[in-house]
């Protein structure tokens, strides 16, 4: 994916409140075939190095860059094309490339050109099910009777005979080279450095009336294995490499559902879909539930809810029988400031830690984000404040005043420069020459090399400012965007 920077103008409403955390909803959104999802029925959900989103299906594998999906499937006119269209795994290797399981067979795809082809000849003839990342340096594939370790190139680090886990269901690196495999009844402990397998003991009356134990994830910091015991709710195990011996499950203080289908912990949110709604777990805080009963919230969730994906930044995938749906996690904790009149959000200073806002005709204002203070700079300061954007531990306020301190006749002030550690303001006069009768400076960017970058409406087009000098560049082209338009910058 290519990274652009778009700056967008965004308005807040009055009354809008900020301040006080908000105990609403979770916003959900659904994908479906009507959006361009391949099939309903999502076997996988994995995200690469470029946040992209990919989802193995029913019907081939679907790329989503945020806006729309790319279907990748078995074509006749392609010989090097997938197999079969049934994706139920999918995996990135250091090369961007992408790996995945189509019924049983493993297969590759280059997402920077859409080629796909066969594995090494190796994996080809080798391997037929599950590559499955299990730590920053390792990948474990399954085949019908044996478990392989590769680097992240699909080089071959080890591999062992594993006949008994005819069940496998999951597989997690705990540390110091060892790696916990599960079925539906027992777990083993592989080393990869001693080469040798171990049994571990599980307390049954501890998981009593469990018929089968489905390991769904793991917390090595805190040496805790996440256990569904489908309908008998959540199990929690803590582990000691050293020292197996019996290990106890202890049922879960939470968990409103009981037949949870799977379990996803990290930094320390645990969230559990289960067939009959969401149950989300937040460190110190109530066990948020959101059923999934026609009464109560018909059409909130994808369905009957089948497994849960963590990705980047508290976004998560939920999988149901009827397409998948996306939430953000982060949303739970925003606060809300009561604004005194419309704004334009701006820019967050890291140098003085303050969200800085414009209007159109009172003014600028900011919020202290350690102290939570609404502060409102006095009007006749700068009258029409476009926006705010941090350079050189300064804040430049850009806009129009015909009025106020800095006003001078025709010469109306457009650019201040406020010292977040003075808190003097003065008025750069180095851009005067760029600025003819109603032009207005729209955004003013500084990029991590320093440059200082100035959008202007009507004809002077882009200007840069090269970083600790006065040395300007100007760029314009034939169609010159009006203020409040996006900008794009490569």
């Amino acid at each position: 994916m290519r990274t652009v920077l778009v700056f967008i103008t965004s308005f807040v409403l009055p009354g809008t409140f900020w301040g006080q955390p908000l105990n609403a909803p979770l916003r959900f959104t659904n994908y479906t075939v009507a959006n361009g999802l391949p099939s309903n029925r999502v076997n996988n959900i994995m995200q690469d190095s470029r946040d992209f989103v990919w989802m193995g299906t029913a019907q081939g594998l679907a790329r989503f860059d945020g806006h729309k999906f790319t279907v990748y499937n078995h074509s006749r006119a392609d010989s090097n094309s997938m197999p079969f269209d049934d994706v139920t795994s999918c995996i990135e290797l250091i090369n961007h490339e992408l790996v995945f399981e189509c019924n049983g067979k493993m297969w590759m795809l280059n997402p920077m050109n859409g080629k796909q082809h066969p594995p090494p000849l190796f994996w080809k003839s080798k391997i037929e099910a599950r590559p499955k990342k299990i730590s920053d340096h390792l990948i474990v594939i399954k085949s019908l009777d044996k478990f392989y370790f590769t680097d992240y190139n699909l080089q071959l680090i080890d591999s062992f005979q594993m006949p008994v886990l005819k069940d496998f269901n999951n597989s997690f690196y705990l540390g110091d080279s060892r790696v916990l495999f599960s079925d539906d009844h027992r777990m083993f402990c592989y080393s990869i450095s001693s080469k040798k397998m171990e049994a571990w003991k599980l307390d049954k009356a501890s998981f009593y009336p469990l018929a089968n134990i489905y390991v769904k994830d793991a917390d090595t910091i805190n040496k805790k294995i996440y256990i569904s015991g489908y309908g008998s709710g959540v199990f929690i195990m803590s582990y000691d490499i050293s020292a197996p011996d019996y290990l106890k499950g202890i049922k879960a203080p939470f968990t409103y559902f009981s037949a949870v289908a799977d379990i996803s912990y990290k930094n320390e949110a645990i969230i559990i879909p289960s067939l009959y709604g969401l149950s989300i777990l937040l460190a110190g805080k109530p066990e948020i539930v959101i059923e999934n009963s026609p009464g109560q919230a018909a059409g909130i969730l994808p369905g009957l809810l089948m497994y849960v994906f963590a990705g980047s930044e508290g976004q998560y995938w939920l999988v149901g029988n009827n397409g998948v749906s996306h939430f953000n996690l982060n949303q739970i904790n925003y606060q809300y400031w009561k604004l005194p009149y419309p704004a334009i959000i701006s820019h967050y200073s890291k140098y003085d830690g303050k969200i800085w806002m414009g209007s159109e005709n009172k003014g600028s204002l900011n919020i202290d984000t350690k102290t939570k203070v609404l502060q409102i700079t006095d009007s006749s300061i700068i009258q029409y404040c476009w926006g705010a954007a941090p350079v050189n531990k300064q804040i430049y306020l850009f806009g129009n005043s015909t009025e106020g301190k800095y006003a001078n006749g025709t010469n109306n002030v457009k650019l201040l420069a406020y010292n977040t550690t003075t808190n003097n303001i003065s008025t750069p006069t180095f851009i005067k020459p760029f600025l003819h009768g109603a032009e207005l400076i729209t955004l003013v960017y500084q990029s991590k090399n320093g440059d200082v970058w100035y959008s202007i409406n009507e004809s002077n087009g882009l200007v840069r400012q090269k970083a600790g000098s006065n040395d300007f560049t100007q760029y314009r082209r034939t169609y010159i965007p009006g203020p409040f338009s996006f900008r794009y910058l490569n």
